[in-house]
């Protein structure tokens, strides 16, 4: 599974740090604190995939070539208002940088370059002051979270051990879900 490399052209790093919803969480950021500024991702075919990504992270601690700082795997169950799932991985490299990595489906991160990012830039810098942007705002983050969770629940689904439906994708609660992956990925 190759991982493709990205780095953040300056002007993009340095709206992040000057975003309305930035400062008013981490008023103290600045580009120092980016740990997206380099980061890399992996496209993955199955539930298995993440287990391998992380035997790999495991060796290259173990050699002293990389430290983990976080994993998040939360959002890959309770996605954001836009329904964007993956797992998100803090790595400080052998030379003290700090870069992040994100793992996820290769047909959600697709999804993700055809059109529903497009979805979330048109909200991420936008506040939201009127009640027609409200309800607009609402229908996009709707739109946006039930096609992620369509794909999502096909690949976890075409992922369990025998391959036999648990449900049809439609019919799959959260809690369904949720206990499918955590059995799976031993959360």
């Amino acid at each position: 599974m190759p991982s493709e490399f990205n780095e953040k052209r300056n002007r993009v790093a340095k709206s992040k740090t000057e975003r309305p919803v930035t400062l008013e969480r981490y008023p103290w950021m600045t580009l120092a604190h980016l740990r997206d500024y380099l980061r890399f991702r992996t496209r993955l075919r199955s539930l298995a995939n993440f287990i391998d990504v992380f035997t790999v992270f495991a060796k290259l601690q173990e050699e002293g070539r990389i430290s983990i700082v976080k994993v998040d795997t939360a959002k890959l169950l309770s996605p954001g208002e836009f329904g964007w799932r993956m797992i998100a991985t803090d790595i400080r490299l052998d030379s003290g940088l700090l870069v992040e990595h994100y793992m996820t489906f290769g047909d959600l991160i697709a999804m993700n370059e055809d059109w529903l990012h497009k979805v979330y830039e048109r909200w991420r810098d936008k506040v939201v002051t009127n009640f027609g942007d409200a309800r607009s705002r609402r229908r996009d983050a709707e739109f946006s979270c039930a096609g992620y969770r369509e794909v999502f629940v096909e690949r976890v689904l075409g992922s369990v051990a025998d391959g036999s439906p648990v449900a049809s994708p439609r019919e799959l609660s959260r809690k369904e879900l949720v206990r499918v992956v955590t059995e799976h990925l031993d959360l």
